[in-house]
């Protein structure tokens, strides 16, 4: 079982390297590579963390949840941007995917954005939307949180 695992990850990671690099090749990756990648194999490794033994979706999805928040990347499974951030993470460079819950921590950002140049104070009202309309239970616009593939 174990052995498998390691071929699975090491077929991965060749697999991974030896394609272009869509970011710095300037190649258009299709929007269904998410759709069309399938992560069943992984359904049945076991991850430790924090003193407990998880199944490898529940670890990507409390991993994920920290980073995001309740709400998934364009609509792509927790493992899949998990993996596809370990494997690919020039993909999410311009993509705002960290949450931040408190407020004041939010509000610190903020002016320290502020302070730079190239931030527009709209650009910093949808983020405090963002989060505002999370805390009171509304849907909220997510519309720039498309994955730029």
């Amino acid at each position: 079982m174990m052995f498998r695992l390691l071929l699975v990850l090491c077929t991965l990671t060749t697999a991974v390297h030896a394609a272009p690099n869509p970011i710095t090749s300037g190649d258009k990756v299709e929007p269904a590579f998410a759709r069309a990648v399938d992560l069943t194999p992984l359904d049945t490794v076991a991850v430790w963390q924090d003193g407990r033994l998880k199944s490898f979706e529940s670890f990507t999805r409390s991993i994920m949840q920290f980073i995001t928040g309740p709400r998934n990347i364009d609509g792509q499974s927790s493992a899949f941007t998990y993996l596809d951030l370990v494997f690919r993470p020039g993909t999410y460079e311009d993509v705002p995917i960290i949450f931040v819950k408190k407020k004041p921590v939010r509000a610190a950002i903020i002016n320290a954005a502020l302070s730079k140049p190239g931030v527009t104070v709209q650009e910093l009202e949808k983020f405090m939307e963002k989060c505002q309309a999370i805390k009171e239970g509304r849907t909220p616009d997510l519309s720039d949180y498309k994955v730029r593939l």
